[in-house]
C-alpha cells in the first residue's frame, strides 16, 4: 500500500502527531483498502486547488473585527490593508512593529489569534 504524505502541522512529532497524521492513521485503520485508495486519489486531485501552505479555519476569510480587538487596533489594521484574518496571518511580528504597532498591541493580537489556534508567521 502506498504511503499518504501530507504537509505536517507545526509541532508534529512521532509521539505527538499533528491532526493530519492522526487523521490518516484513523482512515487507514477504519477504511477498506479500496476506499482508502479512492480517498488518496481525491486528495491528490484536490491538492491542486487547496491553498499553498495550510488549510486554515474558515474563519480566516472573515474580517479582523471577529478577533474582538479594540476599535483603535482594528482600524489601524485596516489602515494597513490588513482587512481579513487571512491577511493578518501573512504578517510577522516585525511586519506589525514596522507598521507602528506597539509590542503590547502585537501581544494582544497574538493572544486573540492563539485563542483560535492561529498564529502570525514566524
Amino acid at each position: 500500500m502506498k504511503v499518504l504524505v501530507l504537509d505536517h502541522r507545526a509541532g508534529c512529532m512521532p509521539l505527538e502527531p499533528c491532526i493530519a497524521c492522526r487523521l490518516v492513521g484513523h482512515l487507514r485503520n477504519s477504511m477498506t483498502l479500496e476506499a482508502f485508495q479512492v480517498y488518496q486519489a481525491l486528495l491528490s486531485e484536490a491538492s491542486d486547488i487547496l491553498p499553498d501552505e495550510h488549510v486554515e479555519d474558515a474563519m480566516t476569510n472573515e474580517g479582523v473585527h471577529v478577533l474582538d480587538l479594540s476599535i483603535t487596533t482594528t482600524n489601524k489594521l485596516e489602515q494597513n490593508n490588513i482587512v481579513t484574518v487571512s491577511d493578518l496571518l501573512k504578517k510577522t511580528r516585525s511586519d506589525l512593529h514596522a507598521a507602528g504597532f506597539s509590542s503590547y498591541i502585537i501581544g494582544a493580537i497574538c493572544k486573540r489569534l492563539k485563542d483560535r489556534n492561529l498564529y502570525l508567521r514566524p
